[in-house]
């Protein structure tokens, strides 16, 4: 208790049958709680069916194999909202041989809202790359193909995009279009592999 009181983790501590014998300061001042008014008290007794429901079986988990158990748990908020925690639990016994189910957690909600909000913009990108009608190709820092579109992929001898794989290399692509096309600088000069517009990015972090 010493320990968690006033660590800015959450932490609970709950029975066998489920009811509430801990909760530290942190996570009193994050839901607006005491002690007091939820102990002896369940997840049923607490929180809307459906949460109370994994919660328990999380527990129970927990409990039936001694197994620490880490993840991620949503709860209904007052104010109607959704708020998802990193939670890690672990079962113990006291002196008596009491089984109990302690766990601690933080708040991963913002995070969670923004790899969302990041996904969808990614997707909403990647859309936009496909359908226009130039050819975009997306290498990463291994120079592999990680994104082609249509028109790119027509470009390198492909028929579809879904036919290219992702995991070749610009220097394959490269090989195997040396036959098709020739790349020359402002200046009318042929440009190898080595000193392609591509690979000058890379090293410059330029456009070219």
């Amino acid at each position: 208790k010493a320990f968690l009181h006033d660590s800015p983790l959450l932490a609970w501590s709950k029975d066998a049958e489920g009811r509430y014998v801990y909760l530290n300061s942190s996570f009193e001042k994050r839901f607006n709680v005491k002690l007091d008014n939820w102990k002896g008290k369940t997840d049923m007794d607490i929180h809307k069916a459906d949460y109370a429901r994994v919660f328990r079986e999380n527990d129970l988990q927990v409990l039936n194999t001694g197994e620490p158990l880490m993840g991620v748990e949503q709860m209904l908020e007052s104010d109607g909202t959704v708020s998802e925690w990193s939670s890690f639990k672990f079962r113990y016994t006291d002196s008596e041989g009491n089984a109990y189910v302690g766990g601690v957690g933080y708040d991963i909600t913002k995070q969670r809202l923004a790899e969302k909000a990041s996904a969808e913009a990614r997707e909403q990108l990647e859309l936009t790359f496909r359908n226009v009608p130039t050819g975009i190709l997306l290498f990463n820092r291994e120079r592999k193909l990680v994104f082609i579109n249509h028109k790119g992929a027509q470009y390198t001898g492909y028929a579809r995009s879904e036919d290219v794989s992702r995991d070749i290399s610009l220097e394959k692509i490269r090989r195997d279009n040396l036959q098709r096309y020739e790349m020359y600088d402002e200046e009318g000069r042929l440009l190898s592999q080595d000193n392609s517009p591509v690979v000058r990015s890379f090293q410059t972090r330029e456009s070219n």
